[in-house]
Protein backbone atom coordinates (compact mmCIF):
# COMPACT_ATOMS: atom_id res chain seq x y z
CA UNK A 1 0.00 0.00 0.00
CA UNK A 2 2.93 2.63 0.60
CA UNK A 3 4.24 1.53 -2.78
CA UNK A 4 0.84 2.43 -4.40
CA UNK A 5 0.48 5.92 -2.43
CA UNK A 6 4.05 6.78 -3.39
CA UNK A 7 3.06 5.63 -7.44
CA UNK A 8 0.09 8.33 -6.77
CA UNK A 9 2.25 11.52 -5.24
CA UNK A 10 4.81 11.35 -8.44
CA UNK A 11 1.65 10.91 -10.95
CA UNK A 12 0.11 14.34 -8.77
CA UNK A 13 3.37 16.28 -9.02
CA UNK A 14 3.60 15.41 -12.18
CA UNK A 15 0.07 16.63 -13.07
CA UNK A 16 1.13 19.52 -10.86
CA UNK A 17 4.01 20.51 -12.92
CA UNK A 18 1.73 19.73 -16.28
CA UNK A 19 -0.83 22.42 -15.32
CA UNK A 20 1.83 25.02 -14.14
CA UNK A 21 3.27 24.41 -17.43
CA UNK A 22 -0.04 24.89 -19.06
CA UNK A 23 -0.79 28.29 -17.13
CA UNK A 24 2.16 29.82 -18.19
CA UNK A 25 1.95 28.71 -22.02
CA UNK A 26 -1.70 30.32 -21.23
CA UNK A 27 -0.31 33.38 -20.16
CA UNK A 28 2.39 33.82 -23.19
CA UNK A 29 -1.12 33.25 -25.16
CA UNK A 30 -2.87 36.07 -22.81
CA UNK A 31 0.51 38.74 -23.78
CA UNK A 32 0.35 38.21 -27.18
CA UNK A 33 -3.24 38.51 -27.20
CA UNK A 34 -3.02 41.98 -25.24
CA UNK A 35 -0.31 43.75 -27.56
CA UNK A 36 -2.13 42.42 -30.61
CA UNK A 37 -4.80 45.53 -30.31
CA UNK A 38 -2.07 47.98 -29.37
CA UNK A 39 -0.60 47.08 -32.64
CA UNK A 40 -4.26 46.89 -34.65
CA UNK A 41 -4.22 50.43 -32.60
CA UNK A 42 -1.29 51.69 -34.22
CA UNK A 43 -2.23 50.89 -37.38
CA UNK A 44 -5.59 52.29 -37.59
CA UNK A 45 -4.01 55.48 -37.65
CA UNK A 46 -1.46 54.25 -40.48
CA UNK A 47 -4.67 52.46 -42.23
CA UNK A 48 -6.79 50.42 -39.94
CA UNK A 49 -5.86 47.59 -41.33
CA UNK A 50 -7.21 43.89 -40.19
CA UNK A 51 -4.75 40.79 -40.47
CA UNK A 52 -7.19 38.26 -42.46
CA UNK A 53 -6.05 34.46 -43.12
CA UNK A 54 -5.71 32.87 -46.41
CA UNK A 55 -9.62 33.00 -46.64
CA UNK A 56 -9.61 36.78 -46.37
CA UNK A 57 -11.52 35.86 -42.72
CA UNK A 58 -10.44 37.30 -39.39
CA UNK A 59 -8.17 34.96 -37.39
CA UNK A 60 -10.32 33.29 -34.04
CA UNK A 61 -8.72 32.05 -31.23
CA UNK A 62 -8.30 28.64 -30.36
CA UNK A 63 -7.64 26.02 -27.78
CA UNK A 64 -9.06 25.84 -24.01
CA UNK A 65 -9.20 28.83 -21.74
CA UNK A 66 -7.54 29.11 -18.31
CA UNK A 67 -10.10 27.91 -16.22
CA UNK A 68 -10.98 25.16 -18.32
CA UNK A 69 -7.03 24.03 -18.63
CA UNK A 70 -7.65 23.59 -14.53
CA UNK A 71 -10.84 21.71 -14.34
CA UNK A 72 -9.57 19.21 -17.01
CA UNK A 73 -6.22 18.67 -15.57
CA UNK A 74 -7.83 18.33 -12.00
CA UNK A 75 -10.78 15.65 -13.48
CA UNK A 76 -7.84 13.68 -14.91
CA UNK A 77 -6.40 13.85 -11.48
CA UNK A 78 -9.40 12.39 -9.63
CA UNK A 79 -9.96 9.84 -12.03
CA UNK A 80 -6.12 8.66 -11.44
CA UNK A 81 -7.14 8.41 -7.41
CA UNK A 82 -10.08 6.63 -8.18
CA UNK A 83 -8.53 4.30 -10.19
CA UNK A 84 -6.01 3.52 -7.68
CA UNK A 85 -8.41 3.02 -5.21
CA UNK A 86 -10.39 0.47 -6.92
CA UNK A 87 -6.67 -1.30 -7.97
CA UNK A 88 -6.26 -1.01 -4.19
CA UNK A 89 -9.32 -2.89 -3.88
CA UNK A 90 -9.63 -5.46 -6.03
CA UNK A 91 -5.70 -6.42 -4.43
CA UNK A 92 -7.51 -6.38 -1.04
CA UNK A 93 -9.92 -8.74 -1.87
CA UNK A 94 -7.68 -11.10 -3.70
CA UNK A 95 -5.49 -11.32 -0.44
CA UNK A 96 -9.08 -12.38 1.28
CA UNK A 97 -9.62 -15.28 -0.93
CA UNK A 98 -5.91 -16.02 -0.75
CA UNK A 99 -6.08 -15.97 2.73
CA UNK A 100 -9.48 -17.95 2.95
CA UNK A 101 -8.17 -20.79 0.77
CA UNK A 102 -4.66 -20.83 2.92
CA UNK A 103 -6.75 -21.35 5.96
CA UNK A 104 -8.64 -24.23 4.71
CA UNK A 105 -5.69 -26.07 3.40
CA UNK A 106 -4.22 -25.64 6.91
CA UNK A 107 -7.59 -27.15 8.60
CA UNK A 108 -7.60 -29.61 6.23
CA UNK A 109 -4.08 -30.64 6.85
CA UNK A 110 -4.85 -31.29 10.40
CA UNK A 111 -7.42 -33.26 9.86
CA UNK A 112 -5.66 -35.85 7.69
CA UNK A 113 -2.80 -35.64 10.39
CA UNK A 114 -5.17 -36.68 13.51
CA UNK A 115 -6.71 -39.35 11.14
CA UNK A 116 -3.38 -40.62 10.52
CA UNK A 117 -2.29 -40.69 13.80
CA UNK A 118 -5.58 -42.51 15.41
CA UNK A 119 -5.17 -45.17 12.32
CA UNK A 120 -1.91 -45.09 13.42
CA UNK A 121 -2.63 -45.93 17.07
CA UNK A 122 -5.53 -48.24 15.95
CA UNK A 123 -3.34 -50.46 13.98
CA UNK A 124 -0.95 -50.45 16.97
CA UNK A 125 -3.69 -52.31 19.16
CA UNK A 126 -4.69 -54.66 16.44
CA UNK A 127 -0.89 -55.77 15.96
CA UNK A 128 -0.44 -55.90 20.11
CA UNK A 129 -3.17 -57.92 20.59
CA UNK A 130 -2.56 -60.44 17.77
CA UNK A 131 0.76 -60.52 19.30
CA UNK A 132 -0.76 -61.27 22.83
CA UNK A 133 -2.98 -63.73 21.33
CA UNK A 134 -0.05 -65.91 19.68
CA UNK A 135 2.10 -65.91 22.62
CA UNK A 136 -0.50 -66.78 24.71
CA UNK A 137 -1.51 -69.45 22.48
CA UNK A 138 2.29 -70.84 22.37
CA UNK A 139 2.46 -70.57 26.51
CA UNK A 140 -0.44 -72.72 27.20
CA UNK A 141 0.08 -75.17 24.31
CA UNK A 142 3.90 -75.59 25.81
CA UNK A 143 2.25 -76.22 29.91
CA UNK A 144 -0.07 -78.44 28.11
CA UNK A 145 2.85 -80.72 26.18
CA UNK A 146 4.70 -80.48 29.88
CA UNK A 147 1.45 -81.28 32.02
CA UNK A 148 0.86 -84.48 29.61
CA UNK A 149 4.43 -85.16 29.35
CA UNK A 150 4.31 -85.23 33.43
CA UNK A 151 1.20 -87.66 33.72
CA UNK A 152 2.64 -89.63 31.41
CA UNK A 153 6.33 -90.31 33.72
CA UNK A 154 3.70 -90.22 36.72
CA UNK A 155 1.21 -92.83 35.25
CA UNK A 156 -1.60 -90.40 35.45
CA UNK A 157 -4.86 -92.29 32.83
CA UNK A 158 -5.63 -90.52 29.83
CA UNK A 159 -9.26 -89.84 30.86
CA UNK A 160 -7.88 -88.05 33.88
CA UNK A 161 -6.16 -85.78 31.66
CA UNK A 162 -8.03 -85.66 28.90
CA UNK A 163 -11.09 -83.91 31.30
CA UNK A 164 -8.45 -81.71 33.03
CA UNK A 165 -7.70 -80.47 29.87
CA UNK A 166 -11.07 -79.84 28.91
CA UNK A 167 -11.36 -77.54 32.55
CA UNK A 168 -8.45 -75.72 31.72
CA UNK A 169 -9.96 -74.72 28.48
CA UNK A 170 -12.81 -73.45 29.53
CA UNK A 171 -11.22 -71.39 32.21
CA UNK A 172 -8.64 -69.97 29.40
CA UNK A 173 -11.67 -69.12 27.59
CA UNK A 174 -13.99 -67.28 30.40
CA UNK A 175 -10.38 -65.55 31.61
CA UNK A 176 -9.53 -64.91 27.88
CA UNK A 177 -13.30 -62.90 27.99
CA UNK A 178 -12.94 -60.96 30.71
CA UNK A 179 -9.38 -59.85 29.38
CA UNK A 180 -11.47 -58.72 25.91
CA UNK A 181 -14.12 -56.84 28.17
CA UNK A 182 -12.11 -54.94 30.66
CA UNK A 183 -8.73 -54.37 28.57
CA UNK A 184 -9.30 -54.71 24.83
CA UNK A 185 -12.76 -53.43 24.80
CA UNK A 186 -13.92 -50.18 25.47
CA UNK A 187 -12.23 -49.16 28.28
CA UNK A 188 -8.94 -48.27 26.57
CA UNK A 189 -10.94 -46.37 24.29
CA UNK A 190 -12.85 -44.22 27.06
CA UNK A 191 -9.99 -43.82 29.10
CA UNK A 192 -7.69 -42.59 26.05
CA UNK A 193 -10.51 -39.75 25.26
CA UNK A 194 -10.24 -38.82 28.91
CA UNK A 195 -6.77 -38.63 29.12
CA UNK A 196 -6.38 -36.81 25.32
CA UNK A 197 -9.11 -33.93 27.01
CA UNK A 198 -7.29 -33.37 30.10
CA UNK A 199 -3.70 -32.76 27.69
CA UNK A 200 -5.83 -30.87 25.66
CA UNK A 201 -7.04 -28.57 28.97
CA UNK A 202 -4.00 -28.55 29.78
CA UNK A 203 -2.08 -26.98 26.60
CA UNK A 204 -4.62 -24.30 26.46
CA UNK A 205 -5.12 -23.61 29.90
CA UNK A 206 -1.37 -23.10 30.66
CA UNK A 207 1.74 -21.34 28.86
CA UNK A 208 3.74 -23.67 26.88
CA UNK A 209 6.63 -24.28 28.66
CA UNK A 210 4.29 -25.57 31.60
CA UNK A 211 2.36 -27.59 29.49
CA UNK A 212 5.18 -28.89 27.53
CA UNK A 213 7.12 -29.63 31.14
CA UNK A 214 4.22 -31.58 32.20
CA UNK A 215 3.88 -33.83 29.10
CA UNK A 216 7.40 -35.25 29.17
CA UNK A 217 6.98 -35.90 33.17
CA UNK A 218 4.16 -37.57 32.69
CA UNK A 219 5.81 -39.18 29.50
CA UNK A 220 8.51 -39.93 31.62
CA UNK A 221 6.68 -41.75 34.37
CA UNK A 222 4.46 -44.28 31.67
CA UNK A 223 7.80 -45.23 29.73
CA UNK A 224 9.18 -46.07 33.47
CA UNK A 225 5.99 -48.61 33.83
CA UNK A 226 6.22 -49.90 30.39
CA UNK A 227 9.83 -50.88 30.61
CA UNK A 228 9.89 -52.43 34.23
CA UNK A 229 5.93 -52.82 34.86
CA UNK A 230 7.10 -55.08 38.25
CA UNK A 231 9.41 -52.17 39.94
CA UNK A 232 7.07 -51.24 43.08
CA UNK A 233 9.30 -47.53 42.53
CA UNK A 234 7.64 -46.87 39.57
CA UNK A 235 4.67 -47.51 40.21
CA UNK A 236 4.97 -45.23 43.55
CA UNK A 237 5.11 -41.69 43.07
CA UNK A 238 5.86 -39.30 46.27
CA UNK A 239 3.76 -36.34 45.42
CA UNK A 240 5.96 -34.02 48.75
CA UNK A 241 8.86 -34.29 45.55
CA UNK A 242 10.10 -30.85 44.99
CA UNK A 243 10.36 -32.44 41.09
CA UNK A 244 6.77 -33.91 40.87
CA UNK A 245 5.59 -30.32 42.77
CA UNK A 246 6.94 -28.37 40.36
CA UNK A 247 6.57 -30.08 37.06
CA UNK A 248 3.14 -31.98 37.53
CA UNK A 249 2.22 -30.52 41.21
CA UNK A 250 1.73 -26.71 40.54
CA UNK A 251 -0.92 -26.90 37.79
CA UNK A 252 -3.65 -25.07 39.50
CA UNK A 253 -6.21 -27.15 38.25
CA UNK A 254 -5.03 -30.70 39.12
CA UNK A 255 -4.78 -31.89 35.54
CA UNK A 256 -1.57 -33.70 35.90
CA UNK A 257 -2.13 -35.52 38.51
CA UNK A 258 -5.85 -36.24 36.36
CA UNK A 259 -3.56 -37.84 33.77
CA UNK A 260 -1.96 -40.39 35.97
CA UNK A 261 -5.42 -41.18 37.56
CA UNK A 262 -6.65 -42.14 34.41
CA UNK A 263 -3.46 -43.84 33.87
CA UNK A 264 -3.83 -46.51 37.19
CA UNK A 265 -2.53 -44.49 40.02
CA UNK A 266 -4.67 -43.75 43.09
CA UNK A 267 -4.10 -41.03 45.75
CA UNK A 268 -3.11 -42.19 49.53
CA UNK A 269 -3.64 -38.99 51.50
CA UNK A 270 -2.50 -40.40 54.58
CA UNK A 271 1.37 -41.69 52.77
CA UNK A 272 0.97 -38.49 50.27
CA UNK A 273 1.88 -40.45 47.47
CA UNK A 274 0.07 -41.96 44.35
CA UNK A 275 0.38 -45.60 43.89
CA UNK A 276 -0.69 -48.33 41.50
CA UNK A 277 -1.70 -51.42 42.80
CA UNK A 278 -0.87 -54.73 40.39
CA UNK A 279 -5.13 -54.96 39.44
CA UNK A 280 -5.00 -51.52 38.21
CA UNK A 281 -2.19 -51.58 36.00
CA UNK A 282 -3.24 -52.47 31.96
CA UNK A 283 -0.31 -51.90 29.39
CA UNK A 284 -2.71 -50.81 26.80
CA UNK A 285 -4.22 -48.01 28.84
CA UNK A 286 -0.32 -46.85 29.73
CA UNK A 287 0.33 -47.31 26.08
CA UNK A 288 -2.79 -44.85 24.69
CA UNK A 289 -1.54 -42.54 27.82
CA UNK A 290 2.06 -42.73 26.24
CA UNK A 291 0.57 -42.08 22.42
CA UNK A 292 -1.45 -39.33 23.26
CA UNK A 293 1.14 -37.42 25.28
CA UNK A 294 3.78 -38.18 22.22
CA UNK A 295 0.97 -36.63 20.25
CA UNK A 296 1.03 -33.43 22.50
CA UNK A 297 5.17 -33.08 22.60
CA UNK A 298 5.42 -33.64 19.26
CA UNK A 299 2.32 -32.22 16.93
CA UNK A 300 1.73 -28.58 16.65
CA UNK A 301 -1.48 -29.17 15.85
CA UNK A 302 -2.92 -30.88 18.62
CA UNK A 303 -6.00 -30.09 20.22
CA UNK A 304 -6.05 -27.32 17.52
CA UNK A 305 -9.81 -28.60 16.26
Amino acid sequence: RASSIDIMSMEDEELQRAIAASLEESGGHGGGASASPAGSAGGEGKGNDVDVDAGGEPEKPTGLSLEEKEAAAKAKLEEIKQKKVEEERKLDREREKERIRFGKEMLAQKKMLEDQERQRVMDFRKREKDEAKRAKQKVMEQIARDKAERRSRLGIKAEASAGEASSDAEQDGKRKQREEDSVFGVKPVQTQTKIRDVLVQIKKSYPSDRAQTCFKTLSAYCKNLLRVPAEQKFRTINVENNAFRQRVGSLEGGEGTKVLELVGFAANEEAKTLAMADDRFSKLVVEAALTELNNALTNPFFGSL
